[in-house]
Parts: structure tokens; C-alpha cells; sequence
């Protein structure tokens, strides 16, 4: 029997399977009448308001979800079919005026999203599967984020979001996609009395006055970082390279460890961060190649220090530089920039009002610019590599020393070993190691021509140990001068009779050594250090620390802002479009006193100085508005005419304002 025989089968029985699954849930429909398509879970959705901007960001929950009527074949069991986001934003919390996509008899079915991420998969586009001739649409291959600004809100208004995770439906069992509910209900009044998780209500408004954002600090932040660059084929949006380059920005450097990647700190929900909290993030390792596997967040203000996240997988962020390539002939193709190098974003977890984007280095690589002769004056001139043997060659991550001393220290392991003068030293893990010393001239001593490789043992069961590095090393070249002549041989020919014409026939370009600049060969001596740097990923044992500084209201910022305090609409014309009907039907009447102090109390007043209303004003440090209904303290809607405001801040000071009131 074929002893592949036996996995065939199984894998028929598998796709067999699959098909009495589907073929079974297609029956059942038909007999309970319908089948469903349940959607992803719901993502847990938090809002934050700025001044004329709405952030939502959410979890991955709804990216878990598995569908019950999808077999994976090869796994046997429930398939994840999650596809992507919905956001949708209305100004009632019905949804209703954004659903105005509709099937072939004109009847609304779809909601129009605002904004849509789904996954980078190649399902993309309408889905097969139509509502009376209306596709759900896919998505067009964004790639997923898990934050999103509204930058085109209105300060005063209201909105209602949602983030709705949705699937990639059953075209086999003929089922459109399905995408989660958005559920918010309000009172008489307007007051929101459920809002479900993936929606939220807010309304965007100036920060009060004298507010100072908060930020986070750190003797640990540079302008600068070697960073993991891909280069993406424009066309097909697939890696064709990659390279390290230095790139600008505020970098955040690990507190310990080795690890010669970076972080940012994303600041999402201002606030909600604390003062003078210290955070630390840990990474964790595979173990031996150190290849990372995540990292958890502690707020370590106080002991034993809070766990906020633990063994996140978020490590997807790095810079990404388009472009195309050209072929210039059947052997040749360019490669020709699209754009300029930016960031790839992929925040980690939400925590605190903040979240990370790790720069992780994946790949392990010689840093050229890094290495060099750090201890004494040789000029042996140093490559680096990895051996051409495939199967010895690792590279590995860590960095290495080569000490040299005025005795014998060590003795080279394998092929010939033999006593050295100097040693490999591992100063990232503080650890001395074997080598492999290929000496041409056999004299114990690093030459001219020579090579030292670094190894370790028992990394695989194909070999018994692997060579990290290629280090060679090569005296510095003398500089030979020439003297260039030129000598022109020539055809004589004879055309007419009595006639002689000389052409040139070729040219002999001829060079003569004149002079040689020789250069000192310093080699080696007791004392010199070499050292060799590497790009190294996350491992165990590298922290990053930081502090941050909370919002708050600047008291001498507030006092030279209260000129700014106003009123919109002014004039009042009767209505605005942040106002809404009340359960009755009848029409809200709303303004707002904008960029107040924290805390103030605003008296108005008609123009004869009959006092109308007082309202308090406690107000958080990036909410400065506040709404009046136009209502008298007295219960009566006031008439139209001139109005004046008196602010009263105490500790920041007054403003006297006037607004008007019109049909």
C-alpha cells in the first residue's frame, strides 16, 4: 500500500466531512425555515471627545469569533470568519439616517458606514451572495486598526457611534455576511438609557480653559532609531525587502536589556491618564535564539506592581517605504520610490488612556556602522558575514568581543584547534565562547587574512554545533600611482595614385606603476578590543520604563483665556444643528458657553439687567462647554431679544458677554 495512501484519506474523509456538515446545516435550514448567520462578537468600544473631533478605539475581541456553520477541513473544527469594521455615525440613536443603501425594490437595507477596515486576506469587494440584488461590500484590503478620529464632528452636537465587527458570510450555504447589532435607547429627554457596547454617545466640545495636555516623560527618549524598514511592491502590496535605516522621531530606548529595538507611547484617552505613575514593560523570549514572543505592561507606582497586560502579541508596527519595480530588461528591474517611508501602526492594548506601538528589529543582522576597532590603533580592516556552508551558519543575537592579551588565553575549538593570544567574549549575555580560528600562516596570532567564527553547540539535530559569524580580517591596502600614456597606431592607405592618407587604426591606452604609498600595517596588539554589534529582537529581561504627567488646568493659562469664552450659535436663530426632538416631537432649543474655566458660575441677564438664570459649571479639564436649555429659572422659555452673560471663575477671574436670541 502507498504509504501516502493513508493521509489521503484522511484528508478526503476531512473535505467529506466538511461537505455532510454543510450539506446537513442546509437541510436543517430548510426545515426550521431560515438559517442564521450569527455575527462576531461585539467589540467594547470607548469614546473620547476633543475640541471638534470624536477618537473611538475598541478591543479584538470580535476577531476570535468562530462561525458554527464553517468546518475547517483541516482542522476539524469551527472556523474564524471574522472580516472587518463597520464604523457608522448618526446624530439620532436609531441609526436611520445612515441607512440609505437599499435593495432593488428601493427599500433600505445596508447602513453606510463612515469608515471600514477589514482584513489584509484578499477577500475584498461585494459579496456574492445578494439581498434582493443589494451585495454587502467586503471591504477593499485596509488592513484592521483598532483606533479612528473623527476629525469632521461638530463642537455642540451629539453623536451616536458604532463599530460593528461583521463576517465574511456563507456563499456555499448561500448567506450574506452578518455584522453586529447597534443598540442605544433615550429617555423623554434626550438622556441616553442603554448603550450597547460597541456604541457610544458623546458630544465634542473645547477643553476649558487654561487646559495643558498631558504627556509622558523619560531620560530614555531619542530623536532618532535604527529602525526595520520593508520595502512593498506598490502593485501587489507584498515585502520584496527589507533594510535598516535611521529614522526621526521621539523613539523611547529600553531602560535594561539588550534588545535594539524601540517603543512609542501612544497617548488615546488624555484623560485618562494618571500623575506620576511609573510603568514598566517587560518582554518575553523563545529561549536560546531569543526570538520575541510578547510583553506585558506593569504599573510598578506602587508594590507589588499592577499587572494591566499580560503576554500581548502586539508587535506589528514598523516603517514600510512603497514601491515599484520597473523592469529595465529581461535580467535588469529598479526599483522606484512611491511616497515617502511611514509608519505602519499597529497599537498594542488599550491601558490607562494609553497604548504602544513596539518597533520590534525581527531580523538579526551585522551593524556595520556600529562595529569597528573600539580599544587600541589597529587598522586591520574587518568584514562580517555568514558562513557559505548552510548548513553550520546561524546568525545569532548577541553582541561579541574580540580581546586581544600578551599571552595565551584560549584555544580555538574544531577542525585545528590551536592557543590563541586573544578570546571571544559574548558581552551581551556575559558569557566567553568557543571559536573556530582559521590561521593561514599557523603562528597562533590574528593576521592578515585570517578568520575567527564564533560558535555554538547543539542549536538543531542536524549538526553538532554552528558557526555565528564569518569575522575575517584584512591589513589596509597599499596605494599604487600611475602614469598613463596613450599610444595611437594609424593604417596607411593609398586611395588615388600619388595620393597617401593615414587613418587612425586604434588606440593603446598604457599604464606604469611611478610610485607606491605605503600604508602602516598596524596589527593587532595586547589590550585591542574589536567589537561587533548586532540588531537584536526583544528578549526576557528588557524593561522599558517611563513616567506620565496627568492633564490638568494651568491657572495663569485660564486667567489670559477668558477672552475666548463665547457663545454659539450668536445670534441664536431659533435653532441649531446640534438640537434634536424631545419624545413629544417638539423641537429642542439649545446653546452652549464655550472655553469656561474648569469651574464658574454664569449668571444672564437681560439687557435690563433682570436676572434670568444662574447655571453651575463643573466641568472636567477637557470638557469647557456647557449647554442652556433657554429656559428661565423660573420655568418659562425666554422671549427673543439681547441677553448679557457674567462668567465667575473663582481664582481665575470674570468676563462680561452679550448674546442674542432672534426669530
Amino acid at each position: 500500500m502507498c504509504p501516502f495512501a493513508g493521509l489521503l484519506f484522511l484528508s478526503e474523509m476531512k473535505h467529506a466531512l466538511t461537505f455532510c456538515l454543510s450539506l446537513f446545516f442546509g437541510v436543517c435550514g430548510v426545515c426550521l425555515g431560515q438559517l442564521v448567520n450569527v455575527p462576531p462578537s461585539q467589540p467594547t468600544v470607548t469614546a473620547v471627545t476633543g475640541d471638534g473631533t470624536v477618537t473611538l478605539y475598541w478591543d479584538d475581541q470580535a476577531e476570535e469569533s468562530v462561525d458554527s456553520l464553517w468546518i475547517d477541513p483541516d482542522s476539524l473544527s469551527y472556523r474564524k470568519d471574522f472580516e472587518g469594521y463597520n464604523i457608522y455615525r448618526s446624530t439620532e440613536p436609531s441609526f436611520e439616517e445612515v441607512r440609505t443603501i437599499t435593495d432593488g425594490f428601493g427599500d433600505p437595507i445596508y447602513y453606510k458606514p463612515i469608515a471600514q477596515f477589514d482584513l489584509k486576506n484578499g477577500i475584498r469587494g461585494p459579496h456574492p451572495i445578494d439581498v434582493n440584488g443589494v451585495q454587502f461590500y467586503l471591504g477593499d484590503d485596509t488592513g484592521l486598526v483598532h483606533i479612528w478620529t473623527d476629525s469632521t464632528a461638530t463642537n455642540g452636537q451629539t453623536y451616536y457611534y458604532a463599530v460593528c465587527a461583521y463576517d465574511q458570510g456563507h456563499s456555499d450555504l448561500g448567506l450574506p455576511p452578518s455584522e453586529n447589532s447597534k443598540s442605544i435607547t433615550i429617555d423623554d429627554f434626550g438622556n441616553p438609557t442603554f448603550v450597547d457596547r460597541n456604541c457610544a454617545v458623546v458630544t465634542p466640545n473645547p477643553p476649558a480653559a487654561g487646559y495643558t495636555p498631558p504627556y509622558v516623560e523619560s531620560d530614555l527618549f531619542s530623536p532618532s532609531a535604527l529602525m526595520y524598514v520593508e520595502y512593498i511592491n506598490y502593485d501587489t502590496e507584498e515585502m520584496v525587502d527589507y533594510e535598516y535605516q535611521i529614522v526621526s522621531d521621539i523613539f523611547l530606548y529600553p531602560a535594561v536589556g539588550s534588545g535594539t529595538g524601540v517603543i512609542t507611547v501612544e497617548i488615546v484617552d488624555p484623560i485618562k491618564l494618571k500623575e506620576d505613575h511609573i510603568y514598566h514593560i517587560a518582554f518575553q523570549d523563545t529561549g536560546f535564539l531569543h526570538q520575541t514572543t510578547g510583553y506585558s505592561v506593569y504599573d510598578a507606582t506602587f508594590s507589588p506592581p499592577d499587572t494591566l497586560i499580560e503576554k500581548s502579541t502586539y508587535i506589528k508596527s514598523k516603517y514600510i517605504q512603497e514601491v515599484t519595480e520597473v523592469p529595465v530588461s529581461e535580467t535588469v528591474t529598479i526599483r522606484e520610490l512611491r511616497g515617502p517611508m511611514r509608519a505602519e501602526r499597529e497599537l498594542g492594548p488599550f491601558f490607562d488612556g494609553m497604548s504602544l506601538m513596539v518597533f520590534n528589529h525581527p531580523a538579526i543582522v551585522y551593524a556595520d556602522s556600529l562595529s569597528g576597532w573600539i580599544v587600541g590603533d589597529c587598522n586591520y580592516e574587518v568584514s562580517v558575514g555568514l558562513d557559505a556552508d548552510l548548513r553550520y551558519r546561524l546568525a545569532f543575537p548577541a553582541d561579541f568581543e574580540i580581546r586581544f592579551y600578551d599571552h595565551i588565553v584560549d584555544t580555538s575549538v574544531l577542525l585545528r584547534p590551536q592557543p590563541t593570544n586573544f578570546e571571544v567574549f559574548n558581552v551581551t549575555d556575559s558569557v566567553r565562547y568557543d571559536f573556530i580560528f582559521r590561521d593561514r600562516d599557523e603562528d597562533s596570532l590574528l593576521t592578515s587574512g585570517d578568520a575567527v567564527y564564533p560558535v555554538i553547540y547543539d542549536y538543531d539535530e542536524n549538526s553538532d554545533y554552528e558557526r555565528l559569524w564569518k569575522i575575517s580580517f584584512a591589513a589596509p591596502s597599499d596605494t599604487i600611482l600611475y602614469d598613463t600614456t596613450y599610444v595611437v597606431t594609424y593604417d596607411t592607405t593609398t586611395i588615388p595614385p600619388d595620393s597617401v592618407v593615414i587613418l587612425p587604426l586604434d588606440t593603446l591606452t598604457v599604464t606604469t606603476p611611478i610610485d607606491t604609498i605605503i600604508v602602516p600595517k598596524i596589527p593587532p596588539e595586547p589590550g585591542d578590543v574589536w567589537f561587533l554589534h548586532t540588531t537584536k529582537p526583544f528578549r526576557t529581561g528588557d524593561v522599558f520604563e517611563f513616567t506620565t504627567k496627568a492633564a490638568h488646568v494651568d491657572r495663569a493659562v485660564a486667567r489670559s483665556e477668558l477672552d475666548m469664552i463665547a457663545v454659539v450659535p450668536n445670534p441664536y436663530p431659533g435653532a441649531a444643528s446640534w438640537e434634536g426632538k424631545n419624545s413629544s416631537g417638539t423641537q429642542e432649543r439649545r446653546i452652549y458657553f464655550i472655553h469656561l474655566p474648569q469651574r464658574a458660575t454664569i449668571r444672564i441677564y437681560t439687557i435690563s439687567g433682570y436676572l434670568v438664570d444662574t447655571i453651575e459649571h463643573e466641568g472636567t479639564v477637557g470638557d469647557g462647554a456647557e449647554p442652556w436649555d433657554l429656559v428661565s429659572h423660573e420655568g418659562k422659555e425666554i422671549a427673543y431679544g439681547i441677553y448679557i452673560y457674567h462668567i465667575d471663575a473663582p481664582g481665575i477671574g470674570e468676563k462680561i458677554g452679550k448674546f442674542a436670541v432672534i426669530k
